[in-house]
């Protein structure tokens, strides 16, 4: 009984009380959970919600119907301009403080953090609701602190006596930390931007570095101010067509995917070279695509995130209209930025797309054996792998869930190894580049890029792969920055995923060691190969080397292979020769046979391996008598009337005789001396 009377002593006393604490928080946080903004479950986090006009969405169309009051709702300017939902969200937080320490502008000493934005909503919603429900005459007669609080603008510095400055709301990434990591799922993300919608399109006060993207998007159709007709100068030193929509084909029925490459892949030289990887992949593996070329304009997220949503409807219409013109179905992006923007929010203008970043279509390719990356030469000198280290693109990452895709095509890379940084997935930290804070300066506390860069130098890696043309703008600049200040390796690189994958994919494979085998054609005729027990000792012979001529043979050789005695002096007995019988003189075909029998069972129909080293031919030894009565019987015999030179042996199917080979040697001199093979230092 005690505990029920103590429980609702309390209820009363906190319902008398609504900001006493943060008790509320125990009672709020289910049906906060319960009315997220997916329904599905997902965080809020991918797409932007619109804005809301009369209960019903901003559309362009109407916008001369709308009253001036109705101008007024063009996103938030006072707290009671915040739905049911962002009320339920202030009174729900915990005060943990994790969204806080997850914050990249708060880690670099920016004003911005989540929880004491949240906070200070929230004490002022509850400050100013009991204001607002009194009567003009009631409201006259309060204090002048109350006062104060009635009329309390939402953004204004310390001298106006703001809620939040606007410090505190232009230093958000959109990154998505805090939202990600709230226990509760307050929709951090979706209230600062909707108080930014304000700013621009009622106040028209936001920093002056915006103005310049919000020409160049409304004028030129990108944040660059570049010319449309350079959106195709990106493709020029390519090998092969690619193929536009509205030149080469009529709509996207002739392809399978539309190639969005985006503005940074257009214009920022950087992108340029992931847009090439990417296209030169996909024309390896085969997967037909074709791109819009001077059609494209930008998808309007830099525009939506800062808060000028009527540029960003502009923009969106604008593609939505060529999609629908152009029938197309599947889109792959090689930036973060238009992958979300197409894949969440080009829905609201009657578009349905498939949309996949450029990692999730390279890694299906690999997968289906269309993209092999080769493996190092293994014959080369052993090496290192290369450390590699990986940054996760904030919407790839935490807004999308895309992580393990840019990690299997890096894993796959031969001769790399991927080291993580310490914060990663869903823990990563932003490059700075988000919430259109890719084209503010940073002047407050230290810079995101670089603190994302140190961390990353670090690990030791030597490339620093990334997956967003943002993301390589912003860790780019800060490992300059570190390189120039000697904190950093030199041979440190940042580069996207599809580099690095094309690179291994287009490395020339090792050199095969095949062995050398003969032939159908080169088997040996079996007519051609003598029995080695019929010629003896002569089977043991080798044959001479082609390539070098026979040395020439003295006056004693000839006469011993001719049988013709000699003296001393090695000049031919004519006694002897006299007694002796002659010797039998054979047709020159016949003594071709004959000399290659003396040859034993060699393949005489092989052709001598030009890459072995030939042996040195042995000592030649005067041959014994022969006896006249073994000479064979079908050889004519003839009176030997001078001592023959050694015959010419013809060679082979294709071995060229040396005999026979055209000389260039000065025929008048003997001592020409073949000059030496230059070494390989003077001919470089």
């Amino acid at each position: 009984m005690v505990k029920v009377v103590s429980a609702m002593i309390w209820l009363v006393v906190i319902a008398l009380n609504l900001t006493m604490g943060v008790a509320w928080h125990r009672f709020l946080a289910w049906p906060n959970i319960w009315f997220k903004r997916n329904s599905s479950g997902k965080t809020a986090l991918g797409g932007l919600q619109p804005i809301y006009v009369k209960g019903k969405p901003l559309d362009l169309e109407d916008m001369e119907d709308l009253d001036e009051e109705d101008f007024a709702q063009l996103g938030v300017g006072k707290v009671e301009d915040f739905t049911w939902k962002g009320i339920l969200d202030f009174s729900t937080c915990t005060e943990c403080g994790r969204c806080q320490s997850q914050c990249p502008a708060w880690a670099t000493d920016k004003p911005l953090s989540p929880k004491l934005l949240v906070m200070g909503l929230r004490e002022h919603a509850y400050a100013k609701a009991p204001l607002l429900a009194l009567s003009e005459e009631e409201q006259e007669k309060l204090t002048d602190e109350q006062k104060q609080e009635l009329e309390r603008p939402l953004i204004g510095d310390e001298s106006m006596y703001g809620v939040i400055d606007p410090d505190v709301l232009w230093s958000c990434t959109n990154c998505g930390a805090c939202v990600q990591q709230c226990p509760v799922d307050i929709e951090h993300v979706d209230h600062i931007d909707d108080m930014r919608r304000f700013q621009v399109l009622v106040e028209s006060n936001f920093p002056a570095e915006l103005n310049n993207i919000f020409k160049g998007l409304e004028r030129k159709g990108n944040p660059w101010g570049m010319a449309p007709k350079d959106r195709m100068d990106w493709a020029k030193g390519l090998d092969f067509e690619v193929k536009q929509v509205g030149k080469d084909i009529e709509d996207l029925d002739e392809v399978e995917w539309l190639f969005w490459v985006g503005c940074a892949g257009a214009y920022e030289d950087r992108a340029k070279k992931t847009t090439q990887a990417v296209a030169e992949l996909l024309d390896m593996a085969g997967v037909s695509f074709a791109v819009l070329g001077d059609g494209e304009t930008c998808t309007g997220d830099s525009a939506r995130r800062a808060g000028n949503e009527i540029v960003f409807q502009q923009l969106a219409m604008q593609n939505a209209e060529v999609f629908k013109e152009t029938k197309v179905k599947k889109v792959v992006s090689t930036c973060a930025h238009c992958f979300n923007t197409l894949k969440n929010e080009y829905a609201e203008f009657g578009v349905e797309l498939e949309v996949v970043h450029h990692t999730q279509l390279l890694n299906r390719l690999v997968r289906e054996g269309k993209l092999t990356p080769v493996a190092p030469d293994a014959s080369a000198p052993a090496v290192e792998k290369k450390k590699i280290t990986y940054h996760d693109p904030c919407f790839l990452g935490r807004h999308n869930q895309v992580y393990e895709a840019p990690r299997e095509l890096l894993s796959i890379i031969p001769g790399t190894e991927l080291t993580e940084m310490p914060r990663n997935t869903e823990k990563s930290f932003c490059c700075g580049a988000g919430g259109a804070r890719m084209w503010m300066e940073e002047t407050i506390g230290s810079r995101i890029n670089v603190n994302r860069t140190e961390e990353a130098i670090a690990t030791g890696a030597e490339q620093i792969a990334v997956g967003c043309p943002f993301c390589r703008v912003m860790l780019s600049d800060g490992l300059t920055l570190k390189q120039s200040q000697g904190e950093a390796r030199e041979e440190v690189e940042i580069i996207d995923v599809a580099q690095m994958l094309l690179a291994g994919v287009k490395r020339a494979p090792a050199p095969a060691v095949v062995e050398a085998e003969p032939d159908a054609a080169d088997e040996a005729n079996p007519a051609s190969i003598s029995d080695p027990a019929a010629v003896g000792a002569a089977a043991q012979a080798s044959e001479p080397a082609a390539e070098e001529p026979a040395p020439p043979a003295d006056d004693q050789t000839v006469a011993a292979e001719h049988n013709v005695p000699v003296d001393e002096s090695g000049t031919a007995d004519e006694s002897a020769s006299e007694a002796a019988p002659a010797a039998p003189v054979v047709p020159a075909s016949e003594k071709e046979d004959a000399a290659w029998a003396n040859v034993g069972a060699v393949n005489t129909d092989l052709v001598p391996d030009e890459t072995a080293t030939p042996e040195p031919d042995p000592e030649p030894e005067p041959a014994p008598a022969e006896d006249p009565a073994e000479a064979p019987a079908e050889a004519p015999v003839e009176e030997a009337e001078a001592p023959a030179p050694a015959e010419k042996v013809e060679a082979p199917a294709e071995v060229v005789a040396v005999e026979d080979a055209e000389s260039t040697a000065d025929p008048v001199s003997d001592d020409v001396v073949e000059p030496a093979m230059p070494t390989p230092a003077a001919r470089s």
